[in-house]
């Protein structure tokens, strides 16, 4: 007698339950297996992409083949999930004297690379203090990351010294405040708690101050100097005359400080001899300024 054997494989693989494929950035599935009573381990083929770099849940199809006219399919999840993030940036102080401008900063992503910062403040700054910027670090996939930063703007650099000029007169001299620049205040005008007006002989000393209104200031010193170097005016003087006798009377001169200012002299005024005498006038306006005029005294009797 003989037997015929058929060996009939009609047993599809074990459908596996394949575990989800995660990344936060990209994700890559790798093909799974499954047994098989006959063909023992039998890996997973697919016609789906493997890698996923966009955020989401992708589904991934796998057959299994046993090699025998059985198979078995099973899905796999791949999630793209980005839950990190930006790295929190350490903002450096934005500085300035008189105005500070920031630009926007940037800090780096695990998914996104570089990302720069976004804010609804303002940028520029052109009062003194310290004041505070919230930039906005926002990966795209629903992660933003939070950073301050300082503008600090503090003037420290005071006024331009200035060269002031003596100020001079002969009778009388007026200061009039000077200017200086300064970087942030521009035009600066000097005050002063001294006297503007000097109207007596001498050198006077007046401190300026100029200040920036930002807490910087100097004190900056001006002479004014009064000195009378003119003399009085030279007069011309009428002779003096007489028959028998005759006295002469002082006379007087003008000065541009002084004013009026009487003759003096050491020789006789009074005089009774026939002939022709001279006085010498001096004119002294009391600041080191003098001159001498002569006068003729004339004795003559002509009756």
């Amino acid at each position: 007698c003989s037997f015929d054997v058929t060996v009939s494989d009609n047993e599809a693989p074990t459908t596996p339950t394949l575990a989800d494929v995660t990344g936060e950035c990209t994700a890559t599935a790798v093909a799974p297996t499954t047994t098989d009573n006959c063909a023992g381990t039998i890996t997973g083929t697919t016609t789906d992409a493997l890698t996923y770099s966009t955020q989401g849940t992708f589904v991934i199809t796998w057959n299994f083949d046993d090699g025998n006219g059985n198979t078995t399919t099973a899905t796999q999840n791949v999630i793209v999930d980005d839950v990190t993030p930006p790295v929190t940036p350490t903002l450096a102080d934005v500085t300035g004297e008189c105005a500070a401008t920031a630009t926007a900063p940037t800090t780096t992503d695990a998914c996104a690379g570089t990302i720069t910062g976004t804010t609804t403040d303002a940028l520029t700054y052109n009062t003194q203090g310290t004041f505070v910027i919230t930039w906005t670090f926002a990966d795209g996939n629903g992660n933003t990351t939070t950073a301050t930063q300082n503008v600090i703007v503090d003037d420290i650099t005071a006024p331009v010294t200035p060269t002031l000029a003596d100020v001079t007169g002969e009778c009388t001299a007026t200061a009039v405040a000077p200017t200086t620049t300064d970087a942030c205040a521009g035009t600066i005008t000097g005050t002063t708690t001294d006297a503007l007006t000097y109207s007596t002989q001498g050198t006077y000393v007046i401190t300026w101050n100029f200040d920036d209104g930002n807490g910087n200031d100097i004190d900056v010193t001006q002479n004014v100097i009064i000195s009378d170097v003119t003399p009085p005016v030279t007069p011309t003087l009428a002779d003096v005359t007489g028959e028998c006798i005759a006295t002469a009377v002082a006379p007087t001169t003008t000065d541009a400080c002084a004013g009026v200012i009487t003759g003096t002299t050491t020789d006789a005024l009074t005089y009774s001899t026939q002939g022709t005498f001279v006085i010498t006038w001096n004119f002294d306006d009391g600041n080191g300024n003098d001159i001498d005029v002569t006068q003729n005294v004339i004795i003559s009797d002509v009756t």
